[in-house]
């Protein structure tokens, strides 16, 4: 049996450009040959494709690397290079596909909504061949002695989040009779039991009754705080956004709690409005379930006249007799097929979506930004832009020159200057650095650049509109206010050069941030347990994991590169949207420690901002020695996590002793017997790991080869 998996964390690399080539014609009795250089092949893109017959992100579960096949190099002869392949990753209808930050691996922005067959987009568009001498000759240049570099693809994450394509979906508390309705009205068979949470992932169900036949998903059930993210019914109210219909169950007998059925009705519909208005306003059909259960008649009036008062249309039905269910049914159908109609008129052809989406990812590439990162220093970021740098050959003087007169000519110049860069400033593209020579007149290379003809690489993007269009000038202070980055979300802050996620955070509401800090060398289950445990005990409403750059207490051990580390960080922590990482401690030089750190995020975050510090209650014991104490106490409430017997005694006294206001909670989690240390030495000795780390750490271990040239003096 296959697993439902309905949102996945992939990470997508189209392929390589090939390399244009630099090549004259050489033929007997043809001394001069003009150039003759070939086109290097395109990457190969890498698309999302919907599939109707497709209904589970499966796939995807344990493969998150895709790459499709890169372009090969240009030859003499004007021979252009063989493109790459376009690799076709499918996904069910109603898929919605979005770029993840590549810092916190949290959503920027949404790439597509694949609702149609067939629909397609691309999410890592293939590197652009490079162009062979041939395409630079004028009438100045007859014979040009270079070529541009294959483009190399970028590699990325973005997340698919599947979104059921049902007619109508069955909602209510847990133990309402949903699946039970499902099995009656389809052929699926849903497991049915007399306990909550029966029904643990949505379940699909054809319903054919007279002429009507459709679609009925059967959700895991609600519970009060459902839209807030409790109980489990939360992780699919995304399902319920797809359905034209809502078939709202309500259990007549009360369930195990003798609950009140208009209650019920009401609170959950309010949980349905709380997670998104619109839903309130779907078409609603109320389902009186158990009608045959003795002494509901007057429960059943009193539904049927709450439902009505909101416009709903309502029956009483029984699953377990089958009474007023081919009623309800034909009802259900025949709402359905009108619902069709209507958005039958308003659906916009299958065919100009694809377009739609290419456009937005073109217009997406060609802006660009200038941010200044220090005094004196700025950064140009632009796709296009960068793509031009990356495909000239810094080897070559007349490859470089043709790339400062196109920089001119684009505008790219003008906007530094905007900017506030005067000459001599450092103008940073890429890894590459220049010094500004201020915008300069280049009238006497019109007619070179005019007849350069068809010029690709730059030409699709339209760069020269962007100049006045889209340049968008930030400054590093300002960005680190309001947290912009390319298309205009909430990313990565700029602020002094530090790494700190924007947060969620609410005008007027207390934000709980939790952190996590640590060598993770290799972060493991435990510190995740811990974390999760941590979140849940004391309402956090993230958790910030932060690796640490040169540790105070380890400078004297070995210690795996910190960029190590911290992707390992980044893997282990994507699944849960409340988790985020951090590289802060990592770029900070020196030596790092807790008080710099606590300094650092209450100067950055507002007031608002409430910080609870995650450690050990064997570290607690020691906190009043730890550097600048006094300060720490001050900055952030602690969370110790203790073990099953653990005497917290010791360390409420040593504390008490110092006299500091340290705010300690103590909270009691799992006995995982699980240490970095003994995953590295398991590592070393060639033994598995598995089930003490992720399976996304596990294969980040294996492919850098950590750990495995340890000995027995790493460990002493």
């Amino acid at each position: 049996m296959s697993q439902f998996t309905d949102i996945s964390r992939i990470n997508v690399c189209g392929g390589d450009g090939g390399a244009g080539c630099m090549s004259f014609r050489r033929e007997a009795f043809v001394p001069k040959g003009g150039p003759d250089g070939g086109d290097g092949g395109r990457g190969g893109n890498v698309v999302i494709q919907a599939d109707a017959q497709l209904s589970s992100l499966i796939d995807y579960r344990f493969k998150h690397h895709f790459r499709a096949e890169r372009g090969t190099h240009g030859q003499g002869a004007r021979r252009n290079g063989k493109s790459g392949e376009d690799l076709i990753l499918k996904v069910p209808m109603g898929t919605v596909v979005r770029e993840l930050d590549p810092e916190t691996q949290t959503p920027m922005f949404e790439i597509a909504d694949l609702v149609h067959d067939g629909e397609r987009v691309v999410v890592a568009p293939g590197g652009a061949g490079g162009l062979g001498n041939t395409h630079f000759v004028t009438s100045v240049r007859r014979a040009p002695a270079f070529a541009q570099l294959g483009e190399p693809a970028e590699e990325h994450w973005i997340e698919l989040e599947m979104k059921l394509m049902a007619d109508a979906a069955l909602v209510g508390f847990p133990s309402v009779g949903k699946s039970s309705l499902i099995a009656r009205m389809s052929a699926a068979r849903p497991k049915i039991a007399d306990y909550p949470f029966t029904t643990l992932v949505p379940n699909l169900g054809m319903v054919r009754a007279g002429e009507y036949s459709y679609v009925v998903a059967d959700v895991p059930g609600l519970i009060e705080g459902a839209s807030e993210g409790r109980g489990l019914g939360h992780q699919f109210l995304r399902h319920i956004e797809r359905t034209a219909l809502i078939m709202h169950v309500v259990d007549m007998t009360g369930g195990f709690e003798d609950r009140d059925p208009v209650e019920d009705y009401r609170i959950i519909n309010r949980e349905l409005e709380q997670y998104g208005a619109e839903l309130s306003e779907r078409p609603q059909i109320v389902v009186a379930n158990k009608c045959d259960a003795p002494g509901t008649a007057d429960k059943i009036a009193d539904l049927k006249r709450a439902a009505l008062d909101d416009g709903h249309m309502f029956f009483a039905v029984s699953a377990v007799t089958g009474a007023g269910l081919n009623t309800l049914m034909l009802a259900v159908g025949e709402q359905v097929a009108k619902l069709r109609a209507e958005l039958a008129v308003s659906d916009e052809p299958v065919d100009l979506r694809d377009d739609e989406w290419e456009r937005r990812r073109l217009q997406r590439e060609k802006r660009f930004r200038i941010v200044q990162e220090e005094p004196h220093a700025f950064r140009v970021v632009g796709r296009a832009i960068e793509r031009m740098v990356i495909q000239t050959d810094w080897e070559n003087e007349e490859a470089v020159i043709y790339l400062q007169h196109k920089f001119a000519r684009m505008g790219v110049d003008d906007a530094l200057e905007k900017a506030g860069c005067r000459a001599g400033d450092e103008v940073r593209i890429c890894q590459r650095a220049f010094d500004f020579e201020g915008a300069e007149d280049f009238s006497e290379y019109e007619e070179e650049l005019e007849d350069e003809g068809e010029d690709v690489a730059v030409e699709v993007f339209d760069v020269a509109d962007a100049a006045d269009e889209d340049v968008e000038v930030v400054d590093a202070a300002e960005a680190a206010g309001d947290g912009a980055t390319p298309g205009g979300v909430l990313g990565m802050s700029l602020r002094g050069g530090i790494g700190l996620p924007e947060l969620p955070i609410k005008d007027g509401q207390e934000f709980r941030l939790g952190i996590m800090g640590g060598t993770f060398d290799p972060i493991h289950y435990g510190h995740l347990v811990t974390a999760e445990q941590a979140r849940e005990s004391l309402d956090l409403d993230a958790v910030l994991f932060m690796p640490a750059g040169s540790p105070a207490f380890k400078l004297d051990k070995p210690v795996t590169p910190a960029e190590d580390r911290y992707a390992m960080t980044v893997l282990a922590t994507a699944a849960n949207p409340a988790f985020l990482a951090s590289r802060f401690e990592i770029d900070r030089a020196g030596v790092t420690y807790t008080a710099d750190t606590l300094h650092a995020l209450r100067e950055f975050y507002p007031p608002q901002v409430k910080l609870y510090f995650i450690t050990g209650a064997d570290a607690i014991i020691d906190i009043v020695t730890w550097h600048n104490a006094d300060e720490i106490a001050e900055l952030a409430t602690f969370i110790a996590a203790t073990r099953p017997g653990f005497d917290i005694d010791t360390a409420r006294a040593r504390i008490k002793e110092s006299g500091l206001p340290f705010d300690v909670r103590y909270i009691q989690i799992p006995a995982l017997a699980i240490s970095s240390t003994n995953i590295r030495k398991r590592v070393a000795r060639g033994m598995s790991v598995r089930y003490l780390t992720s399976e996304s750490v596990l294969g980040y271990i294996r492919k850098r080869g950590l750990y495995a040239d340890l000995g027995q003096e790493d460990f002493d």
